[in-house]
């Protein structure tokens, strides 16, 4: 690399990359290890991902600890559902009245950077505004342990991308769910609401019929 370690900033990704060995080139990675010690920006960077880096593996090593434990106010944790960029879902139980919930947990909680958290939050409003039958319906949002976290309705079934990923769905099955997601799509911009992440992972099907929700903003 020829850039002046004392020009530019390294990049968020090549950072992760360097400091999980992932940069095989000497030179780069020497580049790279110079510029982190010469610029405070790029080591405070560095130092925030390391820190949600530990978060994240702190949560997958203890997702079966979690499992049966109170963690979040009146939430047991039962099992992790998946995760994302900057999330994990897990199902959970409510025991009084019981019913059985989604809890979406901000990845990195309290080294979240501050626009991972803000996008967070946001979510939780969007949902929060929204009513609407191809919409996962809003419960709450709140922080345990400095650790943001989304209760919302439990969908069973599976996302469009798994279906798709199996088969294509006929031709009426897939204008049927066009027509949901806009009808989901439209109410959400009447309200000034903007989805920034519409994409197969994020609808989920509820039968074999196939309806539609939106569950991620």
């Amino acid at each position: 690399m020829t850039v002046n370690p004392e020009q530019t900033h390294i990049s968020q990704e090549k950072l992760a990359d360097f400091l999980n060995g992932l940069v095989v080139d000497q030179s780069e990675n020497a580049f790279i290890e110079l510029h982190v010690n010469t610029c405070s920006f790029c080591r405070d960077a560095a130092a925030e991902i390391m820190c949600s880096q530990e978060f994240d593996e702190l949560l997958k090593e203890t997702t079966d600890h979690f499992r049966g434990h109170r963690i979040v106010e009146s939430f047991e944790i039962d099992k992790e559902l998946g995760r994302g960029a900057c999330g994990v879902v897990y199902q959970a139980h409510q025991s009084n009245p019981y019913r059985e919930i989604a809890l979406k947990m901000l990845i990195g909680g309290a080294f979240a950077d501050s626009q991972t958290s803000k996008r967070f939050a946001q979510e939780a409003k969007a949902l929060a505004q929204l009513e609407h039958p191809h919409v996962v319906r809003f419960i709450e949002y709140g922080e345990q342990d400095s650790v943001p976290f989304i209760a919302m309705e439990l969908v069973r079934g599976e996302s469009l991308a798994q279906r798709i990923s199996r088969e294509l769905p006929e031709f009426k099955v897939a204008a049927k769910l066009v027509s949901q997601i806009a009808d989901a799509v439209s109410a959400a911009h009447t309200q000034g609401i903007i989805h920034r992440d519409l994409k197969p992972q994020n609808v989920l099907l509820t039968s074999i019929t196939t309806r539609g929700r939106q569950s991620c903003w």
